[in-house]
């Protein structure tokens, strides 16, 4: 059987679902395939937390749903603990196979527009052109099914197929990886809806350590890690840094575990993103912030701007629109680029460092930048950003 379409969307996941929402709202004959039988199935059912930075623009326009969201935080150092009211907020989604989550939901409505779901889809070979896909073979349910697809948006993960096809142009380049452990559950005891981020250069080596509890009362605790400064897994240095910790392990002290989650990012960069007839999006587009780790923000961003490029490709009858999918989607993502950059001088900062950038913003003022190395400047600069 043999099925043409103005856009294939490779993928249902948080980049995905969002491209063929907005596909479907610009009246794309759009089709969106997943290796999933269940939409969500092998995404640990969990919280993702992400900056509010970009986003509005999109809810408004496609109706997303954000589970919760504060501007209250508490930063803590090895030696300081500052509050923080945020000009940026900080957002929660839902994540996994649940009819609520993030992914089911714009699915669902994408699917109500007129988007057709095609799951349990194998891909079984792509038939390319120079640099556009011409085809697509898959297998679903035993039957065999060529796409044919005007554009390809795809959004088909760390391993995506996608990007293995046109990896020798589009020159994926490895810097590392982040490992994330976190568990949900109730009885947490810390204030309602107030991000608790903890920075620690020997215990949280390369990342970070979060905990929140929702509107509902759901907590939610993550450890994120750089793997190459890690020796064990990230469930180790969790636990290892409650135990450590007193305000942690007092706040964990009626802690009821429903639900543990893990999972990994990649820190990866690419030569471009769109080519030919083809855009890359969420993970298959290496668009995750390498600073910080956030995914989320990013890959709605990424399946957004290429499902917009798509429609005036497809209006305009010209695929040349797709060239200006990274231009576009690196103007919405501002810091991806400097973010590389800054990942390795984050990796230098000491305790000490934290402990004075920390002490300087408690006190109200912004410390000497004499007394930083050129490694540290740039993270005072992104804490005092999200503050001011």
């Amino acid at each position: 059987m043999e099925i043409k379409c103005d856009v294939l969307v490779v993928g249902a996941g948080a980049s995905g679902s969002v491209a063929a929402l907005e596909c479907a709202k610009n009246r794309l004959d759009t089709i969106i395939i997943d290796k999933d039988k269940h939409i969500g199935e092998s995404i640990p059912e969990r919280i993702d937390i992400t900056e509010n930075v970009g986003l509005e623009g999109i809810f408004k326009k496609i109706g997303l749903t954000v589970k919760d969201r504060t501007n209250r935080m508490r930063w803590f150092s090895p030696e300081h603990s500052l509050d923080v009211k945020s000009k940026i907020s900080d957002l929660f989604f839902k994540r996994g196979s649940s009819f609520d989550s993030f992914e089911v939901i714009n699915v669902n409505k994408a699917v109500d527009k007129g988007v057709e779901l095609i799951s349990n889809a194998k891909i079984e070979h792509l038939r390319t052109c120079g640099d556009f896909i011409d085809s697509i073979a898959i297998t679903a349910k035993s039957d065999s099914i060529l796409l044919r697809p005007k554009i390809v948006i795809g959004c088909d993960g760390n391993n995506s197929v996608i990007l293995k096809e046109f990896a020798p142009k589009l020159k994926p380049e490895n810097h590392s990886k982040m490992l994330a452990y976190g568990v949900m559950g109730h009885n947490l005891e810390i204030e309602p809806l107030a991000t608790h981020i903890f920075f620690d250069a020997l215990k949280l080596p390369g990342g970070y350590f979060y905990l929140v509890k929702l509107s509902d009362g759901l907590g939610v605790a993550c450890i994120v890690l750089e793997k190459s400064r890690t020796n064990n897994p990230p469930r180790h240095y969790f636990e290892r840094f409650i135990k450590g910790n007193n305000f942690l392990k007092e706040s964990f002290r009626n802690f009821k575990p429903i639900k543990n989650f893990e999972g990994f990012g990649l820190i990866d960069s690419v030569k471009k993103r769109g080519i030919g007839n083809v855009m890359l999006a969420g993970d298959a587009g290496r668009v995750m912030d390498p600073l910080f780790g956030y995914g989320m923000g990013n890959s709605i961003i990424s399946g957004y701007s290429a499902a917009d490029i798509a429609s005036f490709s497809i209006k305009e009858g010209d695929p040349q629109f797709v060239e200006q999918y990274d231009k576009t989607l690196l103007s919405n993502i501002p810091n991806l680029e400097n973010n590389y950059e800054i990942r390795g001088r984050y990796n230098k900062l000491r305790n000490d460092d934290f402990n004075r950038i920390f002490l300087g913003l408690l006190e109200g003022r912004e410390p000497n930048r004499v007394e930083f190395s050129e490694d540290v400047r740039p993270l005072l600069d992104a804490f005092s950003s999200i503050m001011h």
